[in-house]
């Protein structure tokens, strides 16, 4: 028999603790097709993706998808439909409107997208030489991508005009075979704390429609941004004139890039990288037209450019005083650019992922930097501490630095931050949930930087034409926008995981200040600290979504003393 605890808040029913480690914890639960023969409709976490020879566990077919949330959260839910003998066709996904005792949220916040499978080079980076059925873009249109099984290749759209839709696009599935639906439910800002149900209405055009229950819980919570720095490698650099739009990594066109740079901002990504040079006039003078527009995109997205993280000009390794004087002029004048233009800080990059005798030889540029009015920034290796730690304003540690480095970084005064944990383009959601999120909070690192939202060896949707490398993609390019995977809705989650730790810990130092709950706040105190000790490892992601609604719990009592 199902018990409801029910918790009183600010007024309000929260929806009981059986419910949420029964099901919300999990993210998704949904109905088996019982009426129909033809298929059955199942849950499945999100971050555990479905390969062709998935089967359903008996603990996903359940009868409602239930999910939890804050206003302006994005939370990821899925289903998957798997028919018998008979092809389904023409199927369309309808949310209903979902309706609360105070009010209702329209069924328009969930974004509906087909998880489509293609052929992809492995897992790891380098690693080309392996096809491997691959579950990981999120398309509006399942026809934009076609796998041909026999042959293991991928049949794409015409490259140069890569679109996928703006609506949702009705599809079919053939006999005894499977399709996952992926959910994202973005909660508007003025969402009454309640509890909402709805239904997600699956339509063929032959057989009879299922329908699922959505039960959402709309917490009473306000999340504060996260307490680590999240930023990301991005190549993209914009190109004025008269071009048609490119799909690749390096060249974007106005919309291309604001597209892209509010796509980062919805996952997350405070403050991505700008790759885009300035130009040095005949004159001597420069022009940074170019940058000034790309500075007013990101504005307009609601990017804060503080600090700049710039790859647009680099420190090099020079002794030649000439060199070194010319680096001081164009660092000075783009400190001045950008101060007036709302940076405040400026950071150049070193030579990326130098160590030894090629890292120290870098002094000279890094203090010909900090004496022109900028700070240095570059991924590096173990070495960079002893070698240049006391230049080194923000190093980008491959992998996760031990204690020892994290120290001496932190009592030079400087932060330091981490990329390739792993690098960007895995197809391990649930991976990128564990180690950008909780697990850089739990290594003492301040933020990271992976590389990189997207870098096309060749071309960008085909992972087999280059010799060494398989493509870095988190979303991929079109002409007009970007197709995400299930890995980038898993990095979003570690961010927010980092959100709510954030803002808990926030309300436990407030009532600290005010001397008030006392008994609570220790608790919390204790919650925190088997946190910090906890092994992430080896965590499922209904454990992450656990670990979560601990610290939802924590910060629901603390909010009301």
């Amino acid at each position: 028999m199902e018990e409801r605890i029910r918790l009183r808040v600010w007024g309000i029913t929260v929806i009981s603790a059986f419910l949420i480690f029964g099901g919300v914890l999990s993210q998704n639960s949904c109905s088996i097709g019982n009426k129909n023969s033809e298929y059955i409709v199942y849950k499945k976490a999100p971050f555990e993706p479905v390969l062709p020879q998935s089967i359903p566990k008996m603990s996903e077919i359940k009868k409602e998808i239930k999910i939890f949330a804050s206003p302006k959260e994005y939370e990821s839910a899925s289903l998957v439909i798997n028919t018998r003998d008979r092809d389904l066709k023409g199927i369309n996904i309808r949310v209903t409107d979902l309706i609360g005792k105070k009010g209702k949220i329209s069924g328009k916040i969930v974004d509906v997208r087909i998880v489509k499978c293609w052929y992809q080079a492995g897992k790891a980076i380098r690693d080309v030489r392996h096809k491997i059925l691959t579950p990981e873009l999120l398309l509006k249109n399942d026809g934009l991508v076609q796998a041909d099984i026999v042959k293991k290749v991928n049949v794409v759209g015409i490259f140069d005009t890569i679109k996928d839709s703006l609506f949702f696009q009705l599809f079919d599935v053939p006999k005894n075979s499977f399709k996952q639906i992926w959910l994202t439910f973005h909660i508007p800002l003025d969402s009454l704390p309640d509890e909402y149900e709805g239904k997600i209405e699956i339509i063929p055009q032959n057989v009879p429609k299922e329908e699922i229950k959505i039960r959402l819980v709309v917490l009473p919570i306000k999340l504060l941004p996260p307490m680590l720095e999240y930023s990301i490698y991005y190549r993209g650099k914009l190109r004025l004139g008269n071009y048609p739009p490119e799909v690749g990594s390096e060249w974007k066109n106005e919309n291309q890039m604001q597209v892209e740079l509010k796509d980062m901002l919805a996952h997350g990504i405070a403050n991505p990288t700008v790759y885009q040079p300035f130009i040095t006039r005949a004159d001597g003078s420069y022009d940074f037209s170019i940058l000034k527009q790309i500075l007013e995109i990101r504005k307009r997205v609601g990017i804060v450019n503080k600090p700049l993280l710039y790859l647009g000009l680099g420190t090099g390794a020079t002794q030649d005083k000439r060199v070194l004087d010319d680096l001081k002029k164009k660092v000075r004048a783009l400190v001045t650019f950008a101060r007036e233009n709302g940076c405040p800080d400026v950071y150049i990059y070193g030579i990326d992922e130098a160590k030894g005798k090629r890292l120290k030889s870098e002094r000279l540029a890094f203090h010909a930097v900090h004496e022109a009015g900028g700070k240095v920034f570059v991924a590096c290796g173990s070495d960079f501490a002893d070698l240049v730690g006391d230049l080194l304003d923000l190093p980008i540690y491959g992998g996760i630095p031990s204690a020892s480095h994290i120290k001496k970084v932190h009592k030079f005064g400087y932060k330091i931050w981490n990329y390739g944990n792993p690098q960007c383009g895995v197809e391990e959601p649930l991976t990128y949930r564990r180690n950008y999120g909780l697990l850089l909070w739990q290594k003492g690192l301040d933020g990271t930087c992976d590389y990189a939202y997207q870098h096309a060896f060749g071309n960008i949707w085909d992972d087999f034409d280059h010799a060494t490398y398989r493509d870095h993609v988190m979303a991929y390019p079109t002409i007009d926008g970007v197709i995400p995977t299930i890995q980038w809705e898993g990095f979003r989650e570690g961010v927010d995981d980092v959100r709510y730790l954030t803002t808990l810990v926030k309300i436990i130092k407030k009532l600290e200040v005010k001397g008030k709950a006392k008994d609570e706040v220790k608790a919390a105190r204790r919650l925190v600290a088997q946190l910090k000790r906890k092994n992430l490892k080896d965590l499922s992601a209904l454990d992450l979504q656990e670990i979560r609604w601990e610290i939802v719990q924590m910060i629901l009592e603390l909010q009301k003393r």
